[in-house]
């Protein structure tokens, strides 16, 4: 019996993860703000959107946010389901290359787990320096955002 298949764990369970707060992020967001007392201010909205949930899952997969970048604008709606009072559930393109990232990304990392360590030959290790840059100025733009949560993900990407 071999033993795990860590190409095929790790993409699974990041992807559930990141949907279940996905899913949470909305009523973790409203519970908090009517807690405050805030209904419709939009600078409560930046300093509190994403809430915990939200910011975990991006931190945690920053490089499958910085491989989604390109479609971080395209937030046009194209599946919502439930009400304010119970779940909330708001998925957009956006959100779909994100989810697509997290499982390439997390696929890719376990593959290099399976094979035996990290990638050896000399253009994965290029590949992954320009993406690690990438990631660093993503990070690096985000961590002097004005925004607390903006902030606090590019603290993940830093990291």
């Amino acid at each position: 019996m071999k033993g795990a298949r860590w190409k095929y764990i790790l993409p699974s369970v990041m992807f559930a993860l990141a949907l279940a707060c996905h899913i949470y992020d909305p009523r973790e967001y409203r519970l908090t703000a009517l807690r405050d007392g805030a209904t419709s201010n939009l600078y409560y909205f930046g300093q509190h959107s994403p809430a915990w949930s939200g910011r975990i899952s991006k931190g945690v997969n920053f490089p499958a946010l910085v491989l989604a970048y390109p479609f971080r604008s395209a937030t046009q709606l194209v599946y919502v389901h439930g009400d304010l009072d119970r779940i909330l559930i708001m998925i957009s393109p956006a959100d779909l290359s994100f989810f697509c990232c997290v499982v390439l990304f997390w696929f890719c990392f376990g593959w290099a787990i399976d094979r035996g360590g990290l990638p050896e030959r000399v253009g994965s290790l290029a590949l992954g320096l320009v993406f690690g840059l990438l990631m660093g100025a993503y990070a690096a733009e985000m961590v002097v955002s004005k925004w607390l949560p903006v902030r606090i993900i590019g603290g993940f990407g830093v990291a």
